[in-house]
């Protein structure tokens, strides 16, 4: 772990508990885990915790039912949530979780109800993993790089997008630090913004999820009529 970041002539020195390193750039590519390492960088952005737990593999009858396609796919509620098969024949689905790091099956209830209530048919069917880690939601919700300094980058904020664009961004970035001009970067470097108020976000948060399963649930039961 990165304890220190100091000038060393006209690079960087890098320390951690167990030594250091000398680097021409450093990349903070630290998406939610952004720490007091960069205090100012780490409240450019706010954790939200997203889980995913997985089914055994199920029968070709239960796959087709579900995605007879293999489609990924997602639902743009108030609070996402996303699902797919696996090429163990598994069901995946994911979405907002507790703040905390939990792991194992029966960890996300709430995603075990969803899926049911999806499909009832996975009903008694077994359920073998279940994990979740922190994405960054950034105020405008798109990913934000900076490059406040030569030789230092930051990329985060890839808002819950990360297979996207984290992998652009990330090639873009890599592309900055082996030397290109930033004119010939597909997204133009930022300044660092620190959102207001940012030590009251495990509230705000809580208070958000909240609000969007109490949203999606009232649209479940009461849908807009045709001409909404």
């Amino acid at each position: 772990r990165a304890l220190s970041v100091r000038r060393a002539g006209a690079g960087w020195r890098v320390g951690t508990q167990r030594g250091a390193v000398l680097a021409d750039r450093v990349v903070f590519a630290t998406n939610g885990y952004a720490d007091r390492l960069w205090d100012r960088l780490r409240r450019t952005v706010v954790p939200v915790s997203s889980a995913i737990i997985a089914t055994a593999p199920l029968p070709a009858e239960a796959r087709a039912r579900i995605l007879a396609g293999r489609e990924v796919l997602y639902e743009l509620g108030a609070i996402t949530t996303y699902y797919r098969i696996d090429d163990a024949g598994r069901l995946l689905i994911g979405g907002r979780s507790s703040l905390g790091d939990r792991a194992g099956p029966h960890a996300f209830p709430g995603l075990r109800r969803q899926a049911l209530a999806l499909w009832p048919f996975l009903r008694g069917v077994a359920w073998t993993h279940g994990w979740n880690g922190h994405v960054a939601v950034t105020p405008d919700h798109y990913p934000h790089w900076h490059e406040p300094m030569p030789g230092i980058i930051a990329c985060l904020g890839y808002n819950g997008r990360g297979v996207a664009m984290a992998t652009l961004l990330g090639r873009e970035v890599a592309r900055r630090a082996l030397g290109a001009g930033t004119e010939d970067i597909l997204l133009p470097p930022g300044p660092i913004r620190p959102i207001p108020c940012h030590a009251a976000w495990p509230l705000g948060v809580t208070a958000g999820i909240l609000h969007g399963r109490l949203a999606d649930a009232l649209a479940r039961r009461w849908p807009p009529g045709p001409g909404a």
